[in-house]
């Protein structure tokens, strides 16, 4: 499937899963549909009565299990698993990959934009950021730089002092006051990424690991990035060759490959 397919059959919504749950009993139907971007793996268990289907996100959360009566677990985990790895192999994911949810912030040289909902795909030769009817793909070798920054995990709680008259009141009001902040207690984790490359950057914001947690996670892809580069037979060759890279991975237009490429056979003339 080409690019140009395979964004349309985004905006047409052909690669979603959808959920339907019911309780006839109560007169309740949920539909919850999934992109397949945001899926990182389905795991099917065999109940006493029905079989229970439960989907990764690629934020890092687990949907609540939902029950199929009459299904066959072992081929529906077979098939589902088929339909992922199909999506993968169809827009270019090669090996093992983690996949980070995230968020777009901002940056240039992509159609993304801020606030779009996205899936960072780090996979053994490339990353690819994916999501919203848009798709960018850049291999290690144009990365420039690959960095995480932010607070990481912040927890925070109500504030709330405690006190009283006396030395007895005020052992109760302190201890009221911790066991109401550790209620109140909550933690989030804010990590920022900034992918760039020769004509672009992109600056993601993700909830799902730290910065030290994301910098383990990802250790292949910077594994990746320190390799020295390959030496080449032909400069002109190999430029050539990443303008092409660029070009297939959306952040040339013709017009700016048609240029880039005339511009480098004139300087190897």
């Amino acid at each position: 499937m080409n690019e140009n397919a395979l964004l349309a059959s985004y905006k047409q919504s052909m690669h979603r899963i959808s959920i339907y749950s019911d309780r006839v009993e109560l007169r309740v139907l949920t539909t919850k549909t999934y992109p397949l971007w945001q899926i990182e793996s389905a795991t099917f268990k065999t109940g006493f009565f029905y079989t229970t289907l439960r989907l990764a996100l690629t934020s890092g959360v687990k949907t609540e299990p939902v029950a199929m009566p009459k299904v066959d677990a072992p081929n529906a985990q077979h098939l589902l698993t088929q339909l992922l790895q199909r999506y993968a192999a169809a827009i270019g994911i090669e090996g093992d990959a983690r996949y980070i949810g995230c968020t777009v912030v901002g940056g240039s040289g992509s159609k993304f934009l801020a606030a779009d909902p996205a899936t960072a795909v780090f996979d053994s030769t490339s990353v690819q950021i994916i999501g919203s009817g848009k798709r960018i793909r850049i291999p290690y070798g144009l990365v420039t730089s690959l960095s995480l920054d932010g607070p990481g995990r912040v927890t925070t709680n109500a504030g709330i002092v405690g006190g009283g008259f006396g030395i007895e009141g005020a052992a109760v009001g302190m201890g009221a006051a911790s066991l109401l902040n550790a209620l109140t207690q909550k933690s989030t984790v804010n990590t920022f990424m900034r992918i760039a490359w020769a004509s672009g950057e992109l600056f993601v914001h993700t909830s799902r690991y730290t910065p030290e947690e994301a910098r383990v996670a990802l250790s292949h892809a910077f594994t990746a990035l320190q390799r020295p580069a390959q030496p080449v037979q032909s400069d002109i060759a190999s430029l050539l060759e990443r303008l092409d890279a660029l070009k297939r991975a959306g952040t040339l237009n013709e017009s700016e490959f048609e240029l880039a490429k005339a511009r480098a056979l004139q300087a190897g003339g």
